[in-house]
């Protein structure tokens, strides 16, 4: 997926690539984002306006308050209370203003990311340029291929000879595409999976066994929504999907983390049974068992900087031919044109085996760069020792960002001469290109404050749980993380909200006390968690008819 920054500013760029890949159709796409975008920021403006006003208007009643409780003067009395009603009244037009621009926020995203999740990936400028894969471009050749003076069975016709398979029997057990392996062909096939395996494992990459079903999210996380209706089996009545290749789960491993830059590359290679429905396969050497529902593949996947990613991807493709070439068959690598790319694709390969029988290649591996599709569709993150933030992918990556904040701080400092006014920075929900929503970022702008003693923390708990951190279910996990992170004595106070919406969806909707989806038990064990005992805590829900009730509540949990 791209940044959207990037097609605002680059549409025209955007709509070339699209053509490249012979995707006209979605050439109206780029100006429709753009514009709907620019709604989505104007819309997100003025709420935070409206958020200022109706703070500043709710502050402003606070002494008016006080003073009619001790005005003896009753015309007097009379002012002052129309003076809170009409505040009273401006921050309810306020709170039905910010109710419809939430509303319209929530569709405008919803249509953004729809649009964004349909955008193709731009392509390298070495992929040649075809409408389909007719046009993939033979590079080099490795070993001769050889025809034999014999005749050549049917690889079914071998592996019947050894009574090593039987596809009648799993026609009536699951249906066509499925197959039993018996015997010495069974065993066969393992030792293959095994040499495959270690081969991968002599070059340095771990060994992993990730799980063969995934949530919808991964999904949509690491394909396109061409290729998941092309593939992935659903379970009826769950949020499961069977993987169609163990390079899906093995991404998502990494969904919504932040990596340690120091751990990179990973290099990692796993095993799996892969599930496909094969769509759209019809007549593309459908015997035997080449286009089946149901296969083992080794996986290899790595995840490393930006400028390292070309040589990885080198280097993927090349140990693939090397497995090949070591079992004596001939291969040949061959470039997939733009047409023939799916859309989180950068570049891409097949390697092809020569089939004696045949007489042609066929292919029997892929080996891909998806550049930074699948790290912005997963939240993938990688914090360096630097202090900059990557986005990562599973087996690429691709952009910088450096927090600075810092220094911004430390200029307000100097304009501030009272030693005891201090800055306190609240936690963000990462709604946009917002900073601050994960720990280490809060930390590294304390690290460039000079004057440590005037800057502080304050933790938002709707803006903690959207950001991903999991406080319901890892209530000590979380806040031992903000522990090592930033430290509880930066900690200056924490706003109390519930929220509306999901943890690790990155948007900011503060919901009343137990009405959300943090729910009263992650309070009432705040509440009784001593490392807050002299801590601010701040209610800061939407509906005022329910503050004295929340605090009461609140204060009960103590």
């Amino acid at each position: 997926m791209l940044d959207i920054k990037f097609v605002r500013e680059n549409p025209d760029a955007v709509k070339e690539n699209i053509k490249k890949k012979f995707q006209d159709a979605k050439l109206p796409l780029v100006d429709e984002v753009i514009e709907k975008d620019a709604k989505y920021r104007a819309a997100l403006k003025e709420v935070e306006a409206l958020k200022a006003a109706r703070n500043k208007l709710s502050k402003a009643n606070g002494p008016l308050f006080g003073q009619l409780k001790k005005c003896t003067d009753e015309a007097q009395k009379a002012e002052l209370q129309a003076q809170i009603d009409a505040n009273n009244a401006a921050v309810k037009a306020d709170a039905d203003k910010m109710a419809e621009l939430e509303k319209e926020e929530e569709e405008l995203s919803a249509r953004i990311q729809e649009i964004m999740y349909s955008i193709p990936q731009m392509i390298d400028p070495s992929v040649p340029i075809g409408p389909d894969d007719t046009y993939n471009v033979e590079a080099q050749r490795f070993g001769e291929p050889v025809v034999p003076d014999f005749p050549i069975p049917y690889h079914t016709e071998i592996m019947e000879s050894f009574d090593g398979i039987d596809m009648d029997a799993a026609g009536r057990v699951a249906g066509n595409g499925f197959y039993y392996l018996l015997g010495n062909i069974a065993r066969l096939h393992e030792a293959v999976l095994a040499y495959a395996r270690d081969f991968m494992i002599d070059k340095g990459f771990t060994y992993v066994i990730p799980p063969f079903m995934m949530h919808g999210n991964v999904v949509q996380g690491v394909m396109s929504f061409p290729e998941m209706d092309a593939m992935m089996y659903k379970i009826e009545g769950e949020d499961l999907y069977l993987i169609g290749t163990s390079e899906h789960t093995m991404i998502g491993r990494f969904i919504d983390q932040t990596l340690d830059e120091a751990t990179l590359p990973l290099t990692l290679t796993s095993y799996s049974p892969c599930f496909r429905k094969e769509k759209g396969a019809h007549g593309i050497e459908e015997r035997g068992i080449y286009r089946i529902h149901q296969f083992e593949k080794q996986e290899m996947i790595v995840v490393c900087r930006p400028e390292e990613s070309a040589d990885w991807y080198e280097k993927l493709w090349k140990n693939s031919v090397e497995l090949f070439r070591s079992m004596e068959i001939p291969v040949r690598q061959l470039n997939c044109c733009s047409g023939d790319l799916a859309d989180l694709k950068v570049k891409s390969c097949d390697i092809e085996a020569w089939s004696p029988r045949q007489q042609k290649y066929f292919e029997v591996c892929s080996c891909s760069n998806l550049g930074d599709a699948q790290a912005r569709r997963l939240h993938i993150r990688v914090k360096g020792k630097d202090g900059k933030g990557y986005t990562y992918n599973g087996d690429k990556t691709w952009t910088i960002a450096t927090l600075e904040s810092g220094k911004s701080i430390d200029i307000t400092y100097t304009y501030t001469m009272q030693a005891s006014d201090e800055t306190v920075i609240e936690n963000t929900a990462g709604q946009g290109s917002n900073l601050g929503s994960e720990f280490w970022q809060l930390k590294y702008i304390i690290d460039r404050v000079n004057d440590k003693n005037r800057v502080g923390v304050c933790l938002d708990t709707c803006h903690t749980y959207t950001a991903g951190y999991d406080i319901v279910n890892e209530y000590d996990k979380v806040f031992d993380e903000f522990d090592k992170e930033v430290g509880f004595n930066y900690l200056r106070g924490m706003h109390l909200n519930d929220s509306k919406k999901a943890l690790g969806t990155h948007v900011d909707r503060h919901d009343s006390i137990g009405k959300g989806l943090i729910g009263k038990a992650f309070f009432e064990r705040l509440m009784q968690d001593s490392r807050f005992d002299n801590i601010p805590l701040i209610l800061e829900t939407p509906d005022e008819s329910k503050w004295k009730e929340e605090i009461t509540w609140l204060r009960s949990m103590e």
